[in-house]
């Protein structure tokens, strides 16, 4: 893990969240796959069939905000906007905390 430390903070930061953000992708979407078939197994209208997964589904909400019709994409680009929105996100979060590592050890 020796290229993990050499990595700058910016880089490191954008691999963190966009790791965090695939992951909450997933299990997203096996949370809706699982509750469309038991919802609408039981007789629940396909509108309401995904509610207890709203807790997941916040990585998609910034595209939703800057691309209204960002649900009507194949799910390949709207995987690929979101984690790239998500990547530049985490990324300048990066950029912040290596700004502030280097005007410590300056100070030191």
């Amino acid at each position: 893990m020796n290229f993990w430390r050499k990595m700058p903070y910016w880089l490191k930061g954008g691999i963190i969240v966009l790791i965090i953000t695939l992951i909450l992708a997933y299990f997203d979407s096996v949370c809706m796959q699982s509750a469309s078939k038991t919802f609408l197994g039981s007789g629940g209208s396909q509108d309401f069939a995904g509610i207890e997964c709203i807790l997941l589904d916040w990585p998609t909400w910034p595209l939703g905000l800057v691309l209204p019709v960002s649900y009507s994409l194949p799910i390949i680009s709207f995987t690929l906007l979101n984690s790239s929105i998500w990547f530049i996100f985490g990324s300048l979060i990066g950029a912040f905390v290596g700004y502030i590592k280097s005007k410590k050890k300056n100070s030191q």
